[in-house]
């Protein structure tokens, strides 16, 4: 889409008052959605160009994401770098708790780096990531991620690489695990990288 069309677009988009992602530098070839959860919001990035990019996301007003009996609050700005062709997400659930980030270098929001891999990964878990007793991490590219903890977060301190076998867990060796002042650390083997990291 050519700039005078994007332009127009984005007129449309404003006058019919539909809640946008802003996106800086203005890139056509950053795609951003919003994404609604049962009990939250994902956003979603993609990176379709041959050069990896670092941008800002202004996220809509939390209230445009739910009907008002049901909003899910969020931080309103996320910097994230992504690599050529490569994919990115930050999922909020309820009361702004961060479950789920995706990306390919930093990944900062509202000023605070969450997480950060030295090549693409994701990281999820059933409560917020920097408070959970357990993360699922998927370096798929990355070997060596980083994610901030709370204050009061609990200590982490296995890291098991494994798979699903069966419906049972099986564990295939263990990965690197730091602790830092508000930050863990996994250092992952480079033959292992796509591999299930499980951190509890």
């Amino acid at each position: 889409m050519d700039g005078a069309l994007r332009g127009r677009y984005r007129q449309i988009i404003e006058k019919a008052k539909v809640a946008t992602i802003r996106i800086e530098p203005d890139l056509p070839t950053i795609h951003a959605f919003r994404i609604p959860l049962q009990n939250g919001t994902a956003f979603v990035f993609v990176n379709a160009s041959d050069e990896p990019v670092t941008f800002t996301a202004y996220l809509p007003n939390p209230s445009h994401a739910h009907h008002a009996s049901r909003i899910t609050h969020h931080a309103f700005r996320i910097t994230m770098t992504l690599g050529a062709w490569q994919p990115g997400m930050v999922a909020f659930g309820e009361q702004g708790r961060i479950f789920l980030v995706e990306g390919s270098g930093q990944i900062v929001l509202d000023g605070e780096l969450v997480a950060e891999g030295n090549g693409h990964f994701a990281a999820f878990a059933d409560s917020d990531l920097r408070e959970a007793k357990q993360i699922w991490l998927l370096p798929t590219e990355a070997t060596h991620v980083v994610l901030r903890r709370a204050k009061n977060a609990p200590k982490l301190k296995v890291t098991e690489v494994g798979e699903w076998r069966g419906g049972e867990w099986s564990v295939l060796t263990q990965a690197s695990l730091f602790h830092h002042a508000d930050t863990i650390a996994i250092k992952i083997a480079d033959d292992l990288k796509g591999e299930v990291v499980w951190v509890r």
